[in-house]
């Protein structure tokens, strides 16, 4: 019989609590993190062939684990297929945001993008219900597929799911101003003038680097740039209010317990 969800459910707090499926993306992006280190010195065959041994090697780790556990996918409805698209989709926007400061097929750029690739296709799963954050997720997945936890069956308040989905649509909104200026501000550093040349005479800064741009294209890059640096700020910490001040679970489902 499945053993019932915690109050981890569906979100660890721990390297324990964690499931396979959710260490196993830790390892890769650990992975992923040493060939970034090693700054372009590992040839992308390589780079490709050890990224390829280790997804090998969690399917594999992944697969037993579900076999030794009796696991049974729940299934999918229209609702885990929009959310799997809309995530796609985001990580999509995202990985593109960053291609005019890091190409994708450069022994630098790559383990880059392929650590995003892991973060989507994780993602991916963890909507479709393929994959677990939580092994408490993971264990009500198992055994006798009739046991049900009630946390996952009982909602919550509707008003609580509603400020929620505001929330989130918020929270999506303002990441997508950041992704913005990230693709900005970097489309502005590859294609900005050594020196000051034409309309383009305003000076931008990255990492000691300096280009110059256009008093038009300056102004969408301060912009963006403001709008998120005050932005995120303010929706991190009316999340926190609304999660811990007033029990609306803006960081997981809102089920009662």
């Amino acid at each position: 019989m499945a053993r019932p969800p915690h109050d981890d459910f569906p979100y660890p707090r721990d390297w324990s609590q964690m499931a396979v499926d959710f260490k196993l993306m830790f390892g890769f992006h650990i992975t992923m993190m040493v060939l970034m280190v090693a700054g372009g010195r590992v040839a992308i065959p390589v780079e490709l062939t050890i990224a390829g041994l280790v997804l090998v090697g969690a399917l594999i780790i992944a697969t037993m684990a579900r076999f030794r556990a009796g696991w049974r996918w729940p299934g999918a409805g229209l609702k885990e297929l929009a959310i799997a698209a809309l995530g796609v989709a985001l990580v999509g926007v995202f990985a593109f945001s960053m291609t005019p400061l890091m190409l994708p097929l450069t022994s630098s750029g790559l383990p880059w993008m392929m650590a995003v690739g892991a973060i989507g296709l994780f993602g991916l799963l963890k909507a479709l219900r393929l994959a677990s954050l939580s092994q408490a997720e993971f264990l009500a997945q198992c055994g006798d597929p009739q046991v049900v936890s009630h946390a996952r069956v009982v909602q919550g308040p509707a008003w609580k799911r509603v400020v929620a989905t505001a929330y989130s649509t918020a929270f999506v909104c303002i990441w997508l101003v950041g992704v913005a200026s990230f693709y900005f501000h970097g489309r502005g550093m590859r294609d900005g003038a050594a020196a000051p040349q034409g309309d383009r005479t305003l000076p931008l800064v990255n990492h000691g680097q300096t280009v110059f741009v256009s008093p038009h294209d300056m102004q969408i890059i301060s912009t963006l740039q403001t709008a998120m640096f005050v932005g995120i700020p303010i929706v991190m910490m009316i999340g926190v209010v609304l999660h811990f001040g007033l029990g609306i679970k803006v960081f997981g489902p809102n089920t009662k317990t």
